[in-house]
Protein backbone atom coordinates (compact mmCIF):
# COMPACT_ATOMS: atom_id res chain seq x y z
CA UNK A 1 0.00 0.00 0.00
CA UNK A 2 1.02 3.56 -0.36
CA UNK A 3 0.86 7.15 0.74
CA UNK A 4 -1.82 7.43 -1.94
CA UNK A 5 -3.72 4.24 -1.00
CA UNK A 6 -3.43 5.39 2.49
CA UNK A 7 -4.99 8.71 1.86
CA UNK A 8 -7.97 7.21 -0.62
CA UNK A 9 -8.84 4.85 2.07
CA UNK A 10 -8.49 6.38 5.41
CA UNK A 11 -11.73 7.39 6.06
CA UNK A 12 -13.49 3.88 5.56
CA UNK A 13 -10.46 2.79 7.89
CA UNK A 14 -11.44 5.32 10.61
CA UNK A 15 -14.94 4.37 10.33
CA UNK A 16 -14.55 0.72 10.70
CA UNK A 17 -15.71 -0.16 6.87
CA UNK A 18 -12.30 -1.35 5.12
CA UNK A 19 -11.87 -5.04 4.55
CA UNK A 20 -9.83 -6.29 7.22
CA UNK A 21 -7.30 -7.09 4.67
CA UNK A 22 -7.13 -3.75 2.97
CA UNK A 23 -6.95 -2.34 7.30
CA UNK A 24 -4.12 -4.49 7.83
CA UNK A 25 -2.49 -3.55 4.62
CA UNK A 26 -3.04 0.10 5.73
CA UNK A 27 -1.47 -0.32 8.99
CA UNK A 28 1.43 -2.13 7.77
CA UNK A 29 2.48 0.98 5.73
CA UNK A 30 1.69 3.58 8.23
CA UNK A 31 3.52 1.64 11.01
CA UNK A 32 6.99 2.14 8.31
CA UNK A 33 5.99 5.31 7.12
CA UNK A 34 6.82 8.97 8.17
CA UNK A 35 4.00 10.57 6.34
CA UNK A 36 1.22 7.97 7.40
CA UNK A 37 2.29 6.86 10.84
CA UNK A 38 1.70 9.58 12.88
CA UNK A 39 -1.59 10.37 11.16
CA UNK A 40 -3.13 6.78 12.26
CA UNK A 41 -1.04 7.63 15.21
CA UNK A 42 -2.95 10.69 15.88
CA UNK A 43 -6.59 9.44 14.96
CA UNK A 44 -6.37 6.17 17.17
CA UNK A 45 -6.72 8.57 20.03
CA UNK A 46 -9.47 8.67 21.93
CA UNK A 47 -11.80 12.40 21.22
CA UNK A 48 -8.85 13.34 18.21
CA UNK A 49 -10.93 11.43 15.50
CA UNK A 50 -12.30 13.51 12.44
CA UNK A 51 -15.52 15.44 12.77
CA UNK A 52 -16.65 14.24 9.31
CA UNK A 53 -16.55 11.26 7.26
CA UNK A 54 -17.01 11.12 3.56
CA UNK A 55 -20.44 10.28 2.48
CA UNK A 56 -19.99 7.22 -0.58
CA UNK A 57 -19.79 9.42 -3.96
CA UNK A 58 -23.02 7.94 -5.10
CA UNK A 59 -25.19 9.33 -2.20
CA UNK A 60 -25.95 12.42 -3.35
CA UNK A 61 -27.29 10.72 -6.77
CA UNK A 62 -29.49 8.23 -4.85
CA UNK A 63 -30.77 10.70 -2.55
CA UNK A 64 -32.03 13.13 -5.47
CA UNK A 65 -33.26 9.84 -7.36
CA UNK A 66 -35.50 9.16 -4.37
CA UNK A 67 -36.66 12.44 -4.06
CA UNK A 68 -37.40 13.00 -7.43
CA UNK A 69 -39.34 9.71 -7.68
CA UNK A 70 -41.41 10.72 -4.30
CA UNK A 71 -42.71 14.02 -5.64
CA UNK A 72 -43.90 13.14 -8.84
CA UNK A 73 -47.42 11.29 -7.35
CA UNK A 74 -48.25 14.10 -4.99
CA UNK A 75 -47.47 17.19 -7.30
CA UNK A 76 -50.47 15.19 -9.14
CA UNK A 77 -52.35 14.13 -6.18
CA UNK A 78 -52.38 18.21 -4.97
CA UNK A 79 -53.50 19.32 -8.33
CA UNK A 80 -56.75 16.38 -8.33
CA UNK A 81 -57.87 17.57 -5.25
CA UNK A 82 -57.54 21.29 -5.72
CA UNK A 83 -59.73 20.57 -8.90
CA UNK A 84 -62.05 18.33 -7.60
CA UNK A 85 -62.08 20.99 -4.72
CA UNK A 86 -63.28 23.81 -6.95
CA UNK A 87 -65.30 21.61 -9.13
CA UNK A 88 -67.25 21.04 -5.45
CA UNK A 89 -67.43 24.56 -5.12
CA UNK A 90 -68.66 25.27 -8.29
CA UNK A 91 -71.15 22.65 -8.49
CA UNK A 92 -72.64 24.02 -4.63
CA UNK A 93 -72.73 27.53 -6.01
CA UNK A 94 -74.48 26.56 -8.91
CA UNK A 95 -76.85 24.50 -7.05
CA UNK A 96 -77.47 27.43 -4.81
CA UNK A 97 -79.22 29.66 -7.42
CA UNK A 98 -82.59 30.05 -7.46
CA UNK A 99 -84.11 28.46 -10.40
CA UNK A 100 -86.88 29.55 -12.71
CA UNK A 101 -89.78 27.90 -12.22
CA UNK A 102 -90.70 25.87 -15.57
CA UNK A 103 -94.28 24.04 -16.05
CA UNK A 104 -92.00 20.42 -15.92
CA UNK A 105 -91.05 21.04 -12.46
CA UNK A 106 -94.14 19.40 -11.37
CA UNK A 107 -92.89 15.98 -13.03
CA UNK A 108 -89.87 15.46 -10.35
CA UNK A 109 -88.31 13.31 -13.18
CA UNK A 110 -87.61 16.38 -15.21
CA UNK A 111 -86.60 18.30 -12.29
CA UNK A 112 -83.82 15.80 -11.88
CA UNK A 113 -82.91 16.14 -15.51
CA UNK A 114 -82.86 19.78 -15.56
CA UNK A 115 -80.64 19.91 -12.02
CA UNK A 116 -78.22 17.10 -13.66
CA UNK A 117 -78.03 19.41 -16.86
CA UNK A 118 -76.79 21.99 -14.74
CA UNK A 119 -74.67 20.01 -12.93
CA UNK A 120 -72.93 18.55 -16.03
CA UNK A 121 -70.33 20.00 -16.29
CA UNK A 122 -69.15 19.76 -12.36
CA UNK A 123 -69.62 15.89 -13.18
CA UNK A 124 -67.54 16.09 -15.98
CA UNK A 125 -64.48 17.41 -13.99
CA UNK A 126 -65.29 14.97 -11.19
CA UNK A 127 -65.03 12.31 -13.73
CA UNK A 128 -61.58 13.54 -15.67
CA UNK A 129 -60.18 13.50 -12.10
CA UNK A 130 -61.51 10.16 -11.15
CA UNK A 131 -59.97 8.84 -14.62
CA UNK A 132 -56.31 10.71 -13.92
CA UNK A 133 -56.00 9.10 -10.56
CA UNK A 134 -57.18 5.87 -11.83
CA UNK A 135 -54.11 5.80 -14.20
CA UNK A 136 -51.87 6.86 -11.84
CA UNK A 137 -53.08 4.33 -9.29
CA UNK A 138 -52.13 1.71 -12.07
CA UNK A 139 -48.67 2.72 -12.30
CA UNK A 140 -48.23 2.83 -7.90
CA UNK A 141 -51.16 0.90 -6.88
CA UNK A 142 -50.30 0.98 -3.03
CA UNK A 143 -50.08 4.74 -3.41
CA UNK A 144 -51.99 5.81 0.01
CA UNK A 145 -52.59 9.52 -0.80
CA UNK A 146 -53.76 8.69 -4.54
CA UNK A 147 -56.13 5.83 -2.74
CA UNK A 148 -57.45 8.78 -0.23
CA UNK A 149 -57.53 11.08 -3.05
CA UNK A 150 -60.11 8.67 -5.62
CA UNK A 151 -62.02 8.28 -2.45
CA UNK A 152 -62.51 11.92 -2.12
CA UNK A 153 -63.82 11.92 -5.49
CA UNK A 154 -65.92 9.44 -4.61
CA UNK A 155 -67.28 11.16 -1.83
CA UNK A 156 -67.51 14.59 -4.03
CA UNK A 157 -69.29 12.93 -6.81
CA UNK A 158 -72.03 11.17 -4.44
CA UNK A 159 -72.35 14.73 -2.52
CA UNK A 160 -72.96 16.42 -6.20
CA UNK A 161 -75.42 14.19 -6.70
CA UNK A 162 -77.36 14.32 -3.43
CA UNK A 163 -77.26 18.08 -4.42
CA UNK A 164 -78.58 17.64 -7.16
CA UNK A 165 -81.51 15.53 -6.08
CA UNK A 166 -82.51 17.94 -3.59
CA UNK A 167 -82.06 20.95 -5.54
CA UNK A 168 -85.05 18.80 -7.79
CA UNK A 169 -87.23 18.39 -4.71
Amino acid sequence: MTCADTDRHFDEWLAGTLSESDARALEAHAAGCDACGPRLDQASLPGTLPTEIAPPATLRHEVLAAIAQRRRPHRRTRWLISASGIAAVLAFALLQQPRQKHASDRDNGAAILYAMDRARAEFEKLDAAEAEVAVALRATPEDRSLLRSLEDLRRQRAQLQKLVREAAS
